[in-house]
């Protein structure tokens, strides 16, 4: 998946200009980053186009930040200046997109180092009705 490709899929979901769009993926990817063991952020970052990987990476590292989705939600809405609800849509949109663009085996991988409120945001769509998920924000 190319970055623009990603791009319109959180844009479509969170029906966001792609201006908008691409600051809220960049936020909720550096948001994500936090909450990924250094290893998961760099196994994740090789299937993503250069620009999201660098953006997932940008504070990966080290421990893996605490919290869930509602935290998760803060701080995307501090970073793209958006509402709450607004940056929990965003993360979801975001984390879908991430399941189309990476290999199903990486995301088991990572899912099972994630929270499980974190972890059912990256089920792919195959895996049942993903309708219902929220990020609780």
């Amino acid at each position: 998946m190319t970055h623009e490709e990603l791009v319109d899929a959180v844009r479509d979901q969170a029906t966001l200009d792609e201006a908008r769009a691409e600051r809220a993926l960049e936020a909720s990817l550096e948001s994500f980053g936090e909450r990924l063991s250094a290893g998961a952020a760099d196994e994740l970052a090789a299937q993503l186009p250069e620009r999201d990987a660098a953006a997932l990476l940008r504070r990966a590292g080290g421990q893996a930040a605490a919290g869930g989705t509602v935290d998760l939600a803060q701080r995307v809405a501090e970073r793209a200046g958006v509402s709450m609800p607004d940056a929990a849509n965003l993360v979801q949109a975001t984390l879908r997109a991430i399941t189309r663009a990476v290999d199903r085996e990486r995301i088991d991988r990572i899912r099972a180092q994630l929270p499980a409120d974190l972890s059912r945001l990256l089920q792919r769509a195959d895996e049942g009705d993903t309708s219902q998920l929220r990020t609780g924000a």
